[in-house]
């Protein structure tokens, strides 16, 4: 998933895929995904793993448009990065929880 976001941006230069605000949405969504599939890939003892990597992501992706020509930065689809990953962090350990009591 990572990948994606740096291979082939260029290609996507002057598109919105989503208009605003529901492009920070899709960043949410995109992030919290990417976070619950690590979440579920190292377990509740290692969470801090996807806390800390994808927000990292998320800011080499913000750190890599802002070098593109058409594309810029904002600290807000970070903002929203992150906040899609702890939301599905903690969606996943509430699960985990749940389905071992």
């Amino acid at each position: 998933m990572a990948a994606t976001l740096f291979v082939g941006a260029e290609a996507v230069v002057g598109m919105a895929l989503f208009p605003p605000p529901f492009d920070k949405a899709a960043h949410a969504v995109y992030f919290g995904l990417m976070a619950g599939l690590l979440s579920h890939g190292v377990g509740v003892r290692w969470l801090v793993v996807p806390l800390l990597l994808v927000p990292l992501i998320g800011a080499l992706d913000e750190l890599h448009q802002s070098a593109i020509v058409g594309r810029d930065a904002s600290f807000f689809d970070w903002l929203a990065d992150g906040v899609g990953a702890v939301v599905a962090c903690y969606v996943y350990r509430v699960w985990k929880r749940r389905r071992i009591e």
